[in-house]
């Protein structure tokens, strides 16, 4: 009977287990900053070329290695950072599997060069897929480089899953952005193609640094806390409404100065701020947890990224304290009026009329029209036989209600201008010249490195939309046109939420296209709570019912409930 069961080749192990540390380039970029962290550098220089694909070299001024060192440590399991089982229950080096330069040696070609205080010269390793090539004295000061080649050129199925270099390039800023924020004593400086990305100098605590990776007014607006306890110390920092999110993208959670990925922190950091927020809006903030490092195991995940507590209620209930505590103190939460507020008069003399198809957001905030925005309408108001309205109304600043012949129409403001800035952007993309409206006063926006990159990444797209954005120093960018169906936003938010929106992985232009068209149309509608005139909600409709599709948002939720006056007879039990 023929033997089955087989031992696999060196090479192949070396390539499954590659595969488990390197993900991508930004997976090799974490395992050699962490390697320069744990040895005690000052300062760290990354180099990237093609977003990773065809370089990335890590500089660090650390202690170095010797040759015997430098050599060893391209076997799989060798490590200085642990020696023994108990090493293992309390790890509080960020490396400690000796798999990472194995690994990454597996599927490229890779040189190390390492210097420590007590060697003459220096020490260059060079491999190709993993076999050592040679190893030759250098000088050079103390410290290590470690230069990377050609990620995955022995494994053409793992090189083809990568995305775009730009899309490559903006997951290494944002760890480099959080390895940064987490380790604010090492200075960080970051290249890409021969340009610097960020030259980040060491500082003496994170709310420093966070001024050099958000923007000013971002870094502004948080409110900072620090809640010690007997087994840990909870600081961090946590953003108004003014400010938030549509994504979780800028909450950052870092156990013992290390950024990672955690349910029960994430879930804390809800519960804290869920009553203050609105819904689907999220704060900005970092979370910095230091306790013994024998109550967290790190050894959970391939890639280290997540963690697990030994008593995860505590944590959970003191992060969850922490933030609720801190909001209510900063944010002033609107208080209920105990009397009904009185009722705007309505003129009721006049019907609704005939209206341009489509209108824009002029500067002070108020509908106008745009000439040729539908060049074909849709179904209109007319076409349904309705076109006698006895009234317009608004509930709450949330809904337009419309007296109709056979009954009642309820419009959700918000859903009904999406549906129409969506339909808008749409046909932006294929038309000859972007819609825009010149701003008087060109908005100087900041923007972090992350947003940055996504807004060079999807330029062309946002001028089609009819942005004019263009760089304005190392963190700030010119806002000299918006899209003239826009509210005027002011201080570029509804830009940030789009670029938020893009920062998500893209797969073709189509995709980027559709994302673009509903963030824009979601982030640039009237909102639920703003107040419109009656001229205002006499365009809405109009708009809305020469869209293709008036009936629903790009989300596919209602945007329109017609009650007719037998349904309000049976209500009534007539």
């Amino acid at each position: 009977m023929s033997q089955k069961i087989k031992i696999l080749p060196r090479p192949l192990v070396d390539k499954i287990a590659a595969g488990e540390v390197v993900e991508r380039p930004s997976s090799v970029v974490k395992e050699l900053v962490e390697n320069a962290i744990d040895a005690q550098c000052t300062k760290i220089h990354v180099e990237i070329m093609g977003g990773g694909e065809d370089l990335m070299r890590v500089s660090d001024d650390g202690h170095g290695m010797g040759r015997e060192d430098a050599a060893l440590a391209f076997e799989r399991h060798a490590t200085s950072k642990i020696a023994t089982e108990q090493d293992l229950e309390a790890i509080t080096s960020l490396g400690f599997r000796g798999e990472a330069l194995p690994s990454i040696a597996a599927v490229s070609i890779m040189e190390l060069s390492s210097k420590d205080n007590t060697s003459p010269s220096g020490t260059s390793v060079e491999l190709v897929g993993g076999k050592l090539k040679k190893v030759a004295e250098v000088g050079r000061p103390v410290g290590t480089t470690v230069t990377v080649k050609k990620l995955f050129f022995n494994t053409p199925a793992r090189r083809k899953f990568l995305k775009s270099p730009r899309t490559e390039l903006r997951q290494i800023v944002d760890l480099i952005s959080n390895m940064a924020l987490s380790h604010w004593n090492i200075a960080f400086h970051l290249v890409h193609n021969g340009r610097d990305i960020f030259n980040l100098p060491a500082v003496q605590g994170f709310k420093e640094r966070l001024f050099y990776l958000w923007a000013k007014d971002v870094v502004e607006d948080l409110v900072f806390f620090t809640e010690p306890s007997p087994h840990m110390n909870i600081e961090g920092c946590v953003g108004s409404p003014k400010f938030s999110r549509a994504n979780r993208r800028h909450q950052i959670f870092i156990v013992n100065r290390r950024p990672v990925m955690d349910r029960t922190l994430s879930h804390a950091l809800f519960q804290g701020y869920q009553p203050i927020f609105p819904k689907d809006r999220h704060p900005n903030s970092v979370i910095l947890l230091s306790l013994d490092p024998s109550l967290v195991d790190i050894n959970v995940h391939p890639t280290k990224k997540e963690v697990r507590f030994q008593d995860p209620r505590t944590i959970h209930d003191l992060v969850a304290f922490s933030i609720n505590k801190v909001l209510h103190k900063s944010v002033e939460l609107p208080r209920l009026r105990a009397e009904l507020s009185p009722t705007e008069k309505i003129k009721r003399k006049g019907h609704l009329r005939e209206t341009p198809a489509s209108y824009g957001w002029s500067s002070q905030g108020k509908l106008f029209p745009l000439e040729k925005a539908f060049s074909s309408p849709g179904p209109s108001l007319e076409a349904t036989a309705e076109r006698e309205l006895i009234s317009l109304w608004q509930l709450h600043n949330l809904y337009v209600f419309a007296a109709i012949k056979s009954g009642l129409v309820i419009v959700d403001q918000h859903a009904a201008h999406e549906r129409v800035l969506y339909e808008q952007a749409k046909k932006s993309f294929k038309a000859t010249a972007a819609t825009s409206q010149q701003l008087l006063f060109p908005q100087v926006v900041e923007l972090s490195q992350s947003e940055l990159q996504v807004l060079d990444q999807h330029t062309d797209l946002l001028s089609k939309l009819g942005f004019s954005v263009r760089p304005f120093g190392e963190k700030t960018v010119l806002v000299e046109a918006e899209p003239a169906a826009l509210k005027s936003s002011g201080h570029g938010r509804v830009l940030r939420e789009i670029l938020d929106d893009l920062s998500t992985q893209q797969t073709t232009e189509l995709d980027a296209e559709e994302k673009l068209a509903r963030s824009f149309a979601c982030k640039g509608a009237i909102k639920g709570g703003d107040p419109l005139t009656q001229e205002e909600m006499n365009a809405l409709l109009n708009m809305l019912f020469a869209t293709s599709a008036p009936y629903t948002c790009p989300h596919g939720r209602p945007t329109v409930i017609r009650m007719s006056l037998d349904e309000l007879a049976r209500k009534f039990g007539r």
